[in-house]
């Protein structure tokens, strides 16, 4: 199989684990469509993401959504490339941020549905998982 060595998502630069994580045109604005709340600061580039991932915040949930949607965004922009290269078809980056919504709601509300203790239920709407993204990735 003959792989093309420029980016199969923006086709401005050759593609590297660099490159197509932090510099191409389609990742930086599905990725940084995810990160409008002042507190958020991400990585920009690859050497970074293990420092950011550990201090991402000192909100918990906060920190476990920013490592699950750094994965989120990962896997949808890797199947992305692989359906380009595999069957030359294209998604625009407002698809695949749809998608990637879809994914995490879709994650975050089977996280909040772990049973709460009967003192912690006043509080368990306001503190959920979902709540949390809806406030600082989604508003």
């Amino acid at each position: 199989m003959i792989v093309p060595s420029s980016c199969l998502l923006c086709d401005r630069a050759n593609e590297s684990r660099s490159h197509l994580f932090f510099d191409c045109l389609v990742y930086a604005e599905v990725w940084t469509s995810f990160f409008t709340h002042p507190t958020l600061h991400p990585p920009h580039s690859f050497d970074g993401i293990l420092t950011w991932v550990l201090t991402a915040s000192p909100h918990p949930k906060v920190k476990f959504i920013c490592k699950l949607l750094l994965q989120a965004v990962c896997y949808v922009l890797w199947r992305e490339r692989n359906l380009r290269l595999h069957n030359s078809t294209s998604r625009s980056a407002h698809l695949l941020i749809k998608e990637i919504q879809v994914i995490m709601k879709a994650k975050l509300i089977g996280m909040d549905r772990i049973p709460v203790q009967p003192t912690q239920r006043s509080q368990s709407f306001q503190e959920s998982h979902l709540v949390t993204w809806f406030t600082y990735f989604q508003p």
